[in-house]
This record gives structure tokens, C-alpha cells and sequence, in this order.
């Protein structure tokens, strides 16, 4: 008995979350900040699920940008550039401060791909070099959803999805 009726609650809850929850997708553009090789404008796509008022998950695709340094050291002048684009999946904790606005926190895991470049001109030689690279590392981000109507909202948000990257970008939220 005590079996049936912990699967009954298991059943209600799930159908419950369900009911409660709403698919949703998001786009933003923003202005990414790359240590040592300056800012750039990015943007991104995402899709997300909202559990509840408190909870949801998101999968989002982000360009973060390009960067570009440029030095003489010496005889050598140095040109470095870069483009970095991530794929991040997080879960967020939302608390609502009133029926339209709340702030969020999220963290998560993001994957980012950096294509560089690097050249350097010495006198009348020159070489240069093109590697890509991929860092997975923990995704932190704080933000704010203010609900414009019952299906689309605008949000701000400020989020580290690497250690020397930082992006601040503001979006719309529609849900379905």
C-alpha cells in the first residue's frame, strides 16, 4: 500500500511539473569582453524548459565575438586575433520579486571554441599560424526577466561562460 501510494504522489508531481512548465526560446545580443585581446559584440540562440516559478534548464548556442591584439616586440610586429563561439547548457534558479519581474542565477557547463590566428612580420619576413581550441569550463551567470506579457519577456544578464571571457547582453524571452 505504502508502495502504490508513493508511486500515485511520484505520478501527480511529474504530471504536475508538466502542467506547470513551458518551453521557451531566447536571443539576446551582447557585449563581450575578452582578457587581453579587448570587446566585441556577440549574440545567441537558446531553447529552454521552465519547470516552475523557481526552476529551469536552457541549451544555448553563443557567438561570444572576436578579438584582435596587435604589438611590436623588437624587430617583430605580432597580430593575434580570434573568434569564440560556445555551446552551454545550464540550469537556472529564478526568484520572482513580483508577478512580472524576477531575477535569475544560473550555472552550468559551456564548451567554447577559440579559432586563432597568429602572425608576426620581421623585416621583409613573415610567418603566421591558425590553431583551434576547445575549452569546456563552469558556466556562472546572474540576470534579470521582466515579463512584458504572459508569453514574452526581456532580459538583461551578465555571465562568465570562461574564466577570462565575460558577457553582458540583453534579449527577449518567448514562451510557448
Amino acid at each position: 500500500m505504502k508502495k502504490m501510494m508513493a508511486a500515485a504522489a511520484l505520478l501527480v508531481g511529474v504530471c504536475g511539473v508538466a502542467q506547470a512548465g513551458d518551453f521557451y526560446v531566447a536571443g539576446d545580443i551582447s557585449r563581450t569582453r575578452f582578457s587581453g585581446l579587448g570587446s566585441d559584440t556577440g549574440a545567441s540562440i537558446a531553447g529552454g524548459y521552465q519547470f516552475n516559478a523557481n526552476w529551469g534548464a536552457e541549451l544555448g548556442f553563443r557567438f561570444l565575438g572576436s578579438g584582435r591584439e596587435t604589438f611590436t616586440e623588437g624587430a617583430n610586429k605580432w597580430d593575434i586575433s580570434a573568434r569564440y563561439r560556445s555551446i552551454q547548457l545550464s540550469g537556472l534558479g529564478y526568484l520572482p520579486l513580483s508577478d512580472s519581474f524576477s531575477v535569475f542565477g544560473r550555472l552550468g557547463y559551456g564548451t567554447t571554441k577559440a579559432q586563432e590566428r597568429v602572425s608576426v612580420v620581421s623585416g621583409s619576413a613573415s610567418a603566421s599560424a591558425k590553431a583551434r581550441d576547445y575549452r569546456s569550463s563552469l558556466l556562472v551567470g546572474v540576470g534579470v526577466d521582466y515579463a512584458l506579457s504572459k508569453q514574452l519577456s526581456i532580459r538583461g544578464e551578465y555571465q562568465r561562460p570562461a574564466s577570462d571571457v565575460s558577457v553582458l547582453a540583453l534579449g527577449l524571452k518567448y514562451g510557448f
